[in-house]
């Protein structure tokens, strides 16, 4: 049996337990209600009268609970309460929303206005309050015709008059109509049933979902509607695998019906494919340690050191724990930071880190919990701080030692550059970071370019929508792509230059209201010059009003383009980190050996903000930070996060795991499919060109050189051709051999080739 069908008959039994359980809820709590006015008792026990709580005293027919109810609602309404009860049972016919939402405060102004009039005819025989109740005796000020009014009105609305519900329907349908929406997915809106869930995720439960059918209207024709009597067909249930069987109930917004299509608006993934906490993990608010023993132990191993002062504050983190010391005056801060080594050897941790909390008199004391809390993502992508609309980019980064989350705008990084060895959580965090920005925005907002020279780690996101070109994987190819983003900054630069704005927010901002006004924007390019006079000749062409997605280019190992095209890759990536961030062109880029033959100078220059994982030494950790201190972190995605400014900020990276990842491509996928550029693809074509013609023939100037350097020079070996022409070693092997195929030279014997005469 499809996994579909098995799915949807159980989230069908689910549903209709649940509508059972309600109904059986509100009907028992109507006639509670009712009887227990009808059968009130002024001298039972309740909140107002004192007496003995026995079943035996207590004249009211539902006992105990109902002589309080009783009494609490004579109070308010009199004997008018009575009707709560009665027109509750209204709530359990099949009515559309519109009138369930109304339901409860129609009810109250039916018995509001009902104990209004009570009151006004009571007269004094007895107590005002037995008949209209408190409200009632407010209310009987008012005219007569006001309170026939309360009463007329609140039967209507909780009845759920028919053309109520006409008028509504209709409304809602004109309203579709203005905004382009498709009329028969509104009015399933329109008819969602008690108990029956808003969305109808499953189609094969469409047949059993029974539904309210309004009266006749106005409004134009449509396609016939599925009743509870004529329920409409089922779709056929599609065979479907195991991670869609997975995503069946996270699944996007309703979808069109023409599931082939792609869907009319891009449906962002839901939190639900990310997971709570880990099987194995718990709360971490179980089990905190005891700072006071802690704090004590480190006194002490400071004490035996000499060092003396004051722990002014514990913050306990997710996976450290950040004591604040005052040292006593004429401590000197290196001499404390000195002793990280000595301090985690003392306290018996994995490692200790020590430094100078900027703007306080204060040092910061960095120690592992005995129990690591595990930081999921789904609990940063519901943070507040994620959902700041301030953020264009939003980079989520985990959580600080004080809990609370780090997410980081790109847009005013601009660039970031990563680092970390194997086992330190840098895959992990590249996950994090690009899932966050594939969870707040669309393929039209942001546009990306992943190259992945070590093939595993990006390859799970190729055919996403977002993508401008398959994740590129070879080194080669990868200069070709960086060199296209150059072109594509410098294209935007001149058509903001032509628009007259600075950044790509106002370029956007100009297209926006040129298409709101129906403006033409234009710009003006040189054609060529004039036959007769020499000037140059200018031509007015129009601006495509599109609107520019920001870029973001994810270089997942940068040592390996540097061996291959250090020269290149260097130019290409300073250039974008100079200039690109007005074009809304933003890199993050990654690295395994921060060394400075792959961090030149020219790339830190260009990166101020900066991320750095656990690293093997502190040569490493000043490479790319500055100071050392990256070599102590813990692994698993503890890192350290450099602002533009030099500031350090200690954080804990979130987890998502690989089958996370791949629940998110795959909803991601069902959304479309990428729409790749085509001046990318001729780029990486006209690569794979020059690649090949490298490989299997010559430049034909170039060979004629070495040809005439052999025959001048008498010297045929592939070291002196190398040195002649100054090109690889590669390059002069291949012109040595092809002079052997066309018979210039003899084969190598003995290491030594003849010159044919």
């Amino acid at each position: 049996m499809p996994c579909a069908t098995i799915l949807d008959r159980w989230y069908m039994l689910k549903d209709c337990v649940a509508a059972w359980c309600r109904f059986t809820f509100h009907f028992l709590a109507a006639i509670f209600v009712t009887l227990s006015v009808l059968t009130y008792d002024p001298s039972d026990a309740s909140l107002n009268t004192a007496g003995m709580l026995s079943d035996a005293t207590i004249q009211n027919l539902m006992g105990i609970p109902g002589a309080y109810v009783g009494d609490i609602v004579v109070q308010l309404f009199g004997l008018s309460g009575a009707l709560c009860g009665v027109l509750g049972l209204f709530r359990l016919k099949r009515a559309p929303s519109l009138v369930r939402k109304i339901h409860m405060p129609c009810v109250l102004s039916v018995a509001a206005g009902v104990g209004g009039i009570l009151s006004k005819l009571s007269l004094g025989v007895t107590s005002k309050f037995y008949h209209g109740g408190f409200i009632g005796a407010k209310l009987a000020s008012l005219p007569t015709s006001v309170l026939v009014g309360l009463i007329v009105v609140g039967m209507v609305g909780s009845a759920g008059w028919g053309p109520i519900v006409a008028l509504y329907e209709l409304f809602v349908k004109f309203k579709s109509r203005i905004s382009g929406l498709n009329v028969g997915d509104c009015s399933d809106d329109l008819l969602v049933v008690e108990g029956i869930p808003h969305s109808v995720e499953y189609p094969a439960l469409l047949p059993t979902l029974p539904q309210f059918v309004p009266e006749p209207t106005t409004s134009p024709p449509q396609a016939p509607r599925a009743t509870a009597e004529q329920p409409r067909p089922s779709p056929q249930p599609r065979t479907c695998t195991e991670d869609d069987a997975a995503l069946a109930r996270s699944a996007v917004p309703k979808q069109p019906k023409n599931r082939a299509e792609k869907p009319a608006v891009f449906a962002l993934p839901k939190v639900k494919l990310l997971a709570e906490h880990l099987p194995s993990t718990g709360a971490s608010c179980d089990n905190m340690p005891d700072h006071r023993d802690e704090t004590d132990a480190l006194y002490s191993v400071l004490k035996d050191f000499g060092v003396y002062g004051k722990i002014i504050d514990v913050r306990h983190g997710p996976v450290v724990t950040l004591y604040e010391f005052e040292p006593s005056a004429g401590t000197k801060s290196s001499r404390v930071i000195g002793l990280s080594d000595d301090i985690a050897r003392s306290m018996s941790a994995l490692s200790t880190r020590i430094s100078v909390i900027p703007g306080r008199n204060v040092l910061g004391i960095e120690i592992p919990n005995q129990r690591r809390e595990i930081v999921m993502l789904r609990g940063l992508i519901e943070s507040r701080e994620y959902a700041d609309p301030d953020l264009k980019l939003p980079i989520i980064l985990g959580k600080g030692i004080d809990g609370e989350a780090v997410v980081a705008d790109l847009t005013k990084m601009p660039h970031l550059l990563i680092a970390g060895t194997t086992g330190s959580g840098k895959s992990v965090g590249i996950n994090t970071m690009i899932l966050s920005l594939l969870y707040r925005l669309t393929p039209e907002q942001c546009r990306m370019i992943m190259i992945d020279p070590k093939v595993l780690e990006l390859s799970i996101y190729d055919n996403i929508p977002h993508l401008l070109t398959p994740v590129v994987t070879e080194p080669k190819k990868a200069v070709a792509v960086l060199k296209w983003v150059v072109s594509e900054m410098e294209e935007r630069y001149r058509l903001m230059s032509a628009v007259g704005v600075r950044n790509v927010t106002g370029y956007n901002a100009k297209i926006k209201e040129a298409i709101s006004s129906g403006a033409v924007l234009e710009r003006v390019l040189q054609t060529g010059f004039d036959a007769d006079t020499g000037e140059p000749v200018f031509e007015r062409t129009p601006i495509e009003k599109v609107q520019f997605p920001y870029i973001v280019v994810v270089v997942d190992e940068m040592a390996d383009l540097m061996i291959v095209s250090g020269k290149e890759i260097e130019s290409s990536i300073q250039r974008l980190s100079q200039m690109a961030r007005a074009a809304g062109i933003h890199i993050i880029m990654a690295t395994q050996r921060p060394s400075v033959d792959v961090i030149t100078g020219v790339i830190k220059a260009n990166f101020p903000t900066r991320v750095s994982f656990s690293v093997t030494s502190k040569i490493d950790s000043r490479t790319i930070l500055g100071e050392q201190g990256a070599e102590q972190l813990l692994g698993m995605g503890d890192m350290l996060y450099m602002v533009s400014g030099g500031r350090i900020r200690r954080v804990h990276g979130a987890f998502v795991s690989d089958n996370e990842v791949q629940d998110v491509v795959n909803h991601l996928k069902m959304q479309g499919r990428p729409d790749y550029i085509d001046g990318i693809a001729k780029v990486l074509e006209c690569e794979e060109k020059d690649v090949e013609d490298l490989r299997y023939s010559s430049d034909d100037s170039l060979y004629e050189k070495a040809v005439a350097i052999v025959l001048r020079d008498r010297k045929t070996s592939i070291s002196y051709v190398q040195r002649q022409l100054r090109i690889g070693y590669n390059r002069a092997a291949n012109l040595v051999e092809r002079m052997e195929r066309e018979g210039v030279i003899t084969s190598g014997q003995l290491g030594k080739r003849e010159i044919v005469e």
